[in-house]
């Protein structure tokens, strides 16, 4: 993602309320949040989630 576009999608996300909420969530589920703690990014980087049966993706920029 260019940084233009991350940049309109970090405040979308902050005006929105939903970054907030997203982060929220993401740091009351200890399985998704010591994955993502593994990785190279952190929940502040998560802009979608998205569950298809048991299969759970996470979106980050």
């Amino acid at each position: 993602m260019c940084p233009e576009m991350q940049t309109w999608l970090a405040a979308a996300l902050t005006n929105s309320g939903l970054g907030n909420s997203l982060r929220s969530a993401i740091n009351s589920d200890s399985l998704l949040s010591a994955s993502i703690d593994r990785s190279s990014y952190n929940s502040n980087r998560v802009f979608a989630v998205q569950q298809r049966g048991n299969q759970l993706t996470v979106f980050v920029y």
